[in-house]
């Protein structure tokens, strides 16, 4: 059994600069809401080095279509099936290590989630685990691995850090559950290097309520907001894999081919992060260009 964490421990780890918060909490998810008015501890601290500016995990910001060959997005890469209905959305990954260079903010996300595919869909409700470059003064940079979660709806955008060790090799499991609007989503942390733990944020029902059009499973680079957002550079992990991939209990090979969506992560004409064929329930994102 795995040990459950408190929500109540949970902190802030940056806000989109939107409008004030609209999110419905139950009694228990309110517990968040405090720390996020309180404001950053220890924990969210560490997940970013003094002196640099936030960044957030959210919907693909604006899908190209492309009638031959995967879609392209400036800052997810991996799978996505819509459109549909999506009541759950599941897989497993092993936590990659980040390649750092010098004095250099590079981040990479790695997460299950519903919504956000779409142009249309401005809201994700997505958990996982970034591995990151932070930007400093030292001549080595050393790689910083956290878990957050993550609900983003069209007033508001929360991206929190969930207090416990991650490191690279963690066996890591996600699952979003939605049921009629109320989400609850779970991540666990199968280590056998440090504790292993278990973290369940929710019940929570998003106002106004997400479309649960899609599920995705992406290797995300987030963004970078002061003005607007911007996707920061892609730090090198190298490729991951994901593994169980599944979406209302179904594997994402057994959906339809058009609502089986490809996609490469691209910086004009130049591919960030590629998606290898998929094979049932899984596939590898890889790695090619900050």
């Amino acid at each position: 059994m795995f040990p459950r964490s408190e929500r109540s421990t949970a902190s802030r780890h940056s806000r989109r600069p939107r409008h004030p918060m609209s999110v419905t909490l139950s009694a228990l998810s309110a517990l968040v809401l405090v720390g996020l008015v309180a404001g950053p501890t220890a924990g969210a601290a560490q997940s970013r080095a003094t002196g640099t500016p936030p960044v957030i995990h959210g919907p693909s910001q604006g899908t190209t279509k492309v009638k031959a060959g995967p879609d392209r997005s400036p800052n997810w890469s991996g799978y996505a099936v819509s459109p549909g209905s999506f009541t759950d959305a599941a897989g497993s990954w092993v936590q990659p290590t980040a390649t750092c260079p010098t004095n250099q903010q590079q981040d990479a996300a790695f997460w299950v989630g519903i919504d956000g595919f779409a142009s249309s869909d401005d809201a994700v409700e997505q958990i996982g685990t970034d591995s990151d470059c932070n930007k400093g003064k030292k001549k080595t940079e050393t790689p910083n691995y956290y878990a957050w979660w993550e609900f983003d709806t069209p007033s508001s955008s929360s991206s929190v850090t969930i207090p416990e060790t991650v490191s690279p090799g963690d066996h890591m499991s996600a699952d979003v559950s939605n049921a009629n609007g109320t989400y609850t989503m779970t991540l666990t942390d199968s280590s056998t290097a440090h504790s292993s733990w278990q973290w369940v944020e929710g019940p929570v029902t998003p106002s106004p309520t997400p479309q649960a059009a899609s599920a995705e499973w992406i290797a995300e680079a987030p963004s970078s907001c002061t003005k607007k957002c911007v996707p920061v550079k892609l730090s090198d992990f190298g490729s991951v894999t994901f593994t169980n991939a599944t979406a209302n209990g179904s594997a994402i090979a057994a959906f339809s081919g058009s609502q089986i969506q490809q996609i490469d992560m691209t910086k004009g004409k130049k591919i960030k992060a590629a998606p290898g064929p998929l094979s049932g329930s899984g596939f590898t994102i890889n790695w090619e260009s900050n």
